[in-house]
């Protein structure tokens, strides 16, 4: 225990020298990696920066100009808008963001570790720096690092409010925008509930503290410009189209989401379930609410999609690495550089820091979290950079998301397929400036139009006919797994 303490004391004592090395060589690693980031490589990363792009233009929050957005909440577009003004580049904003809450939720975890213990606090930063799922997630434009952020913060104020009420005036107001940049946030109650339990004795002090009030009060005021707006749009201010697509908890959806643990390294989920041990052992409570977001984390999420989407464990991957870093400190005994069970706790560490690495450049374990996923839009860029090259600005594009291709072609000349196929219907003079993108990125709705490679689509209507369209192939574009077609129509009529 005395070696323990002496290194808790180094770290302690070093702290501001060795948090500056670190968080500088994550800044470093997430520059170089932006430095090779094209696009982006979710529909979802694209639906955000459309979304902040339409703000940021006064066209509202909409992906098309027109229908009033529903299904994310607000915050992390009206981030993006901000920072758009700055760099007016989408993609550099978002990537200058999000590289921005990667570094201060580095920050966050070493505080939340050193509750336990500054080695813990270090050995979180190191961990969480290190893995692959959180690596990928520094350069993507998604709300899994805000996410983090804004959560974790949020918890830890509210940690700090029961020892100095004046926390509880930004506990509030950032757990609130936390709800606003994914609805998960509003199942931080269930950890806040529990900390204040076991805190009960304090709350009656707090309960009428003017601190806790204004606190209160600023939080309900970051909410009010939403559920304004939905009050307005839809007459219900707590209305969200994720109502209509959540999907009810199953088994198999607990191992489903369970079997994805096992993917979060080859070692270091057995590590993390260590830590969780003497989380529970320890009964430090401060430690224990962070257990239960894990927990109220983790049904929620097993439910939703059916529990199959590994990257929805981001949200909660910092605490995770606190957990295990929890379990190798322990493994380690009294970190005596003699000992055997320190070399042991050692080595552990080393092989979870190289095969997290391994994981993120080479694809083992899962696919969706490493460097091959990454651009994985290139060849709808690329394709769209050929259109605006090669044919007239007045040309009409057909395309299957306009949030996604109004990042790379002129969104004033573009429709959905259905609406554009209606227009060309009624204008067969367009016939010749009407152009089809296609791809296999977004295969469930390009299906029947990837088909016109071939030189023939062939649309079912309502009536029992067949709308066919002939098209001739002008350019394709492939980057990995992934192409994108690009046909003119030549012909069309019903069959």
């Amino acid at each position: 225990m005395e070696n323990v303490e002496k290194l808790n004391y180094f770290i302690l004592k070093n702290e501001k020298k060795i948090l500056f090395a670190v968080l500088l060589l994550a800044a470093i690693s997430i520059f170089i990696l932006a430095l090779n980031v094209d696009n982006q490589w979710a529909q979802d990363s694209h639906w955000y920066m459309s979304l902040a792009k339409n703000l940021a233009s006064g066209e509202g929050y909409t992906l098309d100009r027109e229908t009033p957005f529903a299904q994310y909440p607000p915050g992390f577009p009206l981030l993006l808008m901000s920072f758009l003004y700055l760099f007016k580049d989408i993609q550099i904003s978002g990537l200058i963001l999000v590289g921005m809450f990667s570094i201060l939720t580095l920050l966050i975890i070493y505080k939340i570790g050193k509750l336990f213990s500054p080695l813990v606090g270090l050995l979180s930063v190191t961990l969480l720096m290190t893995h692959n799922l959180f690596i990928f997630n520094t350069v993507s434009i998604m709300t899994e690092i805000p996410f983090m952020f804004f959560s974790l913060l949020g918890l830890y104020l509210f940690i700090k409010g029961f020892e100095n009420p004046k926390y509880f005036i930004s506990a509030f107001p950032v757990i609130a925008f936390s709800c606003l940049v994914r609805y998960a946030g509003f199942f931080l109650i269930f950890p806040m509930l529990f900390y204040t339990f076991v805190n009960f004795k304090k709350l009656k002090r707090l309960i009428f503290s003017d601190k806790v009030i204004i606190g209160i009060i600023l939080g309900l005021v970051v909410f009010f410009g939403w559920f304004l707006r939905n009050f307005l749009t839809f007459g219900n201010p707590f209305y969200t189209s994720y109502s209509e697509i959540v999907h009810e908890i199953t088994f198999q959806g607990f191992l489903t989401f369970i079997r994805l643990f096992f993917k979060l390294g080859f070692l270091f989920p057995y590590v993390v379930l260590i830590g969780i041990f003497f989380v529970i052992k320890s009964k430090d409570k401060k430690l224990q609410m962070f257990l239960i977001w894990f927990v109220v984390y983790f049904i929620m999420h097993a439910s939703w999609w059916g529990g199959g989407v590994f990257r929805f464990y981001a949200g909660i991957l910092p605490i995770i690495c606190v957990f295990s870093a929890i379990g190798i400190s322990k493994i380690g005994g009294e970190f005596n550089s003699k000992d055997k069970k320190t070399i042991f706790a050692l080595l552990i560490l080393g092989i979870i820091i190289l095969s997290q690495l391994f994981i993120f450049f080479s694809g083992a374990i899962n696919y969706e979290t490493t460097i091959k996923t990454l651009n994985r839009y290139d060849s709808i860029q690329q394709i769209s950079q050929f259109a605006n090259e090669n044919f007239p600005k007045d040309s009409i594009y057909l395309v299957p998301d306009i949030a996604v291709y109004s990042m790379y072609l002129p969104k004033e000349n573009m429709f959905y397929y259905g609406g554009g196929i209606n227009n060309l219907l009624q204008n067969p003079q367009l016939k010749d400036k009407t152009f089809i993108f296609a791809d296999t990125l977004h295969s469930w709705m390009t299906q029947p139009f990837l088909e016109g490679e071939n030189g023939t689509i062939t649309l079912p209507l309502n009536s029992g006919q067949s709308l066919i369209l002939q098209t001739g192939l002008v350019h394709q574009e492939e980057y990995k797994d992934h192409y994108t077609i690009l046909l003119n129509v030549t012909n069309f009529g019903v069959m």
